[in-house]
C-alpha cells in the first residue's frame, strides 16, 4: 500500500530563483549611453568655434619695378686680359686698385710659377667668403640654374679681393724681374663696384618706358675675370649715389588712391625688408607710373635690375574675425519713432496691434531684439512679426505696417550658448579675414566667442 503510494505521487521540479546582478545591469546601461553618445558625436557636424580679438590687416598690392641708380661704366684703356681685385657689391675707396689689364695673359701663371700661390687671405676675409656661400645656397632657385655661373663669377672676384692687396705687392715687383706688361685700373671715386652690364646703365628716372618692363628681353652680361678685352669695352661700373628709383606701372584707380600721398610704405618680397619711400605719380600717354625714391638699401639689391615689391596701400585696425564666420540675414525694418525705448535698460519695445475675440482691436506691449539701428529705423527679426501686422506709435493713432525688408552682414555668436546673429561693419578684407568695427551698440566685442563657419549652423541654433 505504500509502494502504491510512492508510485502515484506527483513529483515538482525545483525551479531555480532568477538572480539579477546589478552589477553588469548597470554596466550595460553605461555602455548603451556610452554608445549613444559616440554615434551622436561622430555623426554630429561639429561647429569650431573662434575667439574674436583685435587685430590689423594690410592691403598690399604687387609689383615688378624696373630700378634706376646713377651707374657709371668705366672702359678698359686697352686690349689685355682683365683680373679683378675688387669684390663685387662692396664700396671701394678712390684710387683703390679694382682691376689689372695684362696684354700677354700670363700674369697667373707667373704668379704661379714664382709663388703668388702662398698669399694668405685674413680671417676676416676668410668668413666673409663663407657668408657669400651660405647666402647663395639659402636662396638658391634650383629653376633659375643660371645664378650658379652669376655666382662664380662674383666669388671669383670675392676671392681675388681677399687677397688683392698683398697680391698687387707681388704682382709690381714680378712685373719688373719677368719684364710682364699690365696696366693698373684704380677706382675714379668712391663707390659700388658691380661686374656686369645690361644697357640700361645711362637710363634716368623720367625715360622709363613700358617695354622696359618686359623682362623676357632683358640681357645681362656678367663681366667675368681673365675675359680677353679690346681698348674701350666696358670693364666693370660704379655706382656713387646712394639715392635710387623703383619705378612701377600702376592702374588709375590705384592712381587715384596714392594722389594724395608723397610717400609710402613698401616691402621688398625677396627678404621681407620693409622701408619708406618717396612717392611721385607719372602718367605718360594712358600709363600711369609711380616713381619710389629711396635712400637706404641700395647696396642689398645693386645686382638687381627688376625688383618684386607690395606697396602698402591701407592698414586697418579693428576686430579680426575669419571671411568663413560672415553671413547675410535679412530683417524687417521699423521706423525709430514706433520703438519705446527704456532708458535704465535700453531694452526696445514696439505696440503692436491685434484683435480681440470681440472683434475689436487693441495694442500689445512686445518686447522686440534689435539687431542695428540705421539711418533711423531699426532692425528686427522676421520671426517676431508677420507681413501686414501693424505697429502703432505711442501716444498717436499713426500706424506702420510691417513689410519693409533689409539685410545686415554680421556673425553668430554663441556666447549665450546659441547661434545669435551679431551685425558687422567691414572695414577691410582679404581672402582670410575680415577687420571689422570695434564697440559698435549691436555688435562685436573682444572676446566674443562666435562661429568660425556661418554655414554649419542655424539662427538661433542651441549649441551648448
Amino acid at each position: 500500500m505504500a509502494k502504491r503510494r510512492r508510485r502515484n505521487a506527483k513529483v515538482t521540479r525545483y525551479r531555480k530563483p532568477i538572480n539579477v546582478n546589478i552589477g553588469m545591469l548597470i554596466f550595460g546601461i553605461i555602455f548603451i549611453y556610452v554608445a549613444i553618445c559616440v554615434g551622436t558625436y561622430v555623426t554630429k557636424e561639429h561647429v569650431v568655434i573662434y575667439e574674436v580679438k583685435s587685430g590689423s590687416l594690410a592691403k598690399n598690392n604687387s609689383y615688378t619695378g624696373f630700378i634706376v641708380r646713377e651707374e657709371t661704366v668705366v672702359k678698359a684703356s686697352k686690349a689685355g686680359y682683365v683680373n679683378y681685385y675688387a669684390r663685387e657689391g662692396e664700396k671701394t675707396g678712390a684710387n683703390n686698385i679694382v682691376y689689372t689689364i695684362d696684354e700677354s695673359g700670363t700674369l697667373a701663371d707667373t704668379l704661379a710659377e714664382n709663388g703668388g700661390t702662398d698669399i694668405n687671405p685674413s680671417s676676416e676675409e676668410l668668413q666673409s667668403l663663407r657668408n657669400d656661400i651660405m647666402n647663395f645656397s639659402s636662396g638658391f632657385d634650383a629653376q633659375d640654374f643660371g645664378e650658379v655661373y652669376d655666382f662664380k663669377y662674383t666669388f671669383d672676384s670675392s676671392v681675388l679681393k681677399a687677397v688683392g692687396l698683398t697680391m698687387m705687392s707681388s704682382i709690381e715687383s714680378l712685373s719688373g724681374e719677368t719684364g710682364t706688361a699690365f696696366e693698373r685700373g684704380n677706382a675714379p671715386a668712391s663707390g659700388l663696384i658691380e661686374y656686369y652690364i645690361d644697357g640700361y646703365e645711362n637710363v634716368k628716372i623720367g625715360d622709363v618706358t613700358p617695354e622696359m618692363f618686359d623682362k623676357s628681353n632683358y640681357q645681362k652680361k656678367v663681366l667675368k675675370n681673365n675675359d680677353l678685352l679690346s681698348g674701350g669695352d666696358p670693364v666693370y661700373k660704379m655706382i656713387t649715389n646712394e639715392q635710387w628709383y623703383i619705378v612701377i606701372e600702376i592702374s588709375e584707380e590705384t592712381a587715384e588712391q596714392l594722389k594724395e600721398k608723397s610717400s609710402i610704405n613698401l616691402i621688398f618680397k625677396r627678404d621681407g625688408i620693409t622701408a619708406k619711400a618717396g612717392l611721385e605719380l607719372v602718367t605718360k600717354g594712358e600709363k600711369n607710373y609711380a616713381q619710389l625714391s629711396l635712400k637706404s638699401s641700395m647696396i642689398r639689391y645693386a645686382s638687381d635690375r627688376y625688383i618684386d615689391i607690395e606697396l602698402v596701400m591701407n592698414e586697418e585696425e579693428g576686430l579680426k574675425i575669419p571671411v568663413s564666420s560672415i553671413v547675410e540675414k535679412e530683417f524687417y525694418l521699423i521706423p525709430e519713432e514706433y520703438a519705446i525705448v527704456d532708458e535704465n535698460s535700453s531694452s526696445v519695445q514696439f505696440l503692436k496691434e491685434v484683435t480681440l475675440e470681440d472683434g475689436t482691436l487693441s495694442t500689445q506691449l512686445t518686447d522686440t531684439e534689435v539687431y542695428s539701428l540705421t539711418e533711423g529705423e531699426y532692425y528686427v527679426s522676421v520671426d517676431q512679426f508677420k507681413a501686414g501686422e501693424y505697429i502703432v506709435k505711442k501716444d498717436s493713432a499713426d500706424k506702420y505696417a510691417i513689410g519693409k525688408k533689409a539685410s545686415l552682414i554680421g556673425v553668430y555668436n554663441i556666447n549665450k550658448g546659441y547661434a545669435d546673429f551679431k551685425e558687422i561693419t567691414k572695414l577691410y578684407e582679404n581672402n582670410e579675414y575680415c577687420i571689422v568695427q570695434p564697440n559698435s551698440t549691436y555688435g562685436l566685442a573682444v572676446y566674443d566667442h562666435i562661429v568660425l563657419d556661418a554655414s554649419a549652423v542655424n539662427d538661433e541654433q542651441i549649441l551648448y
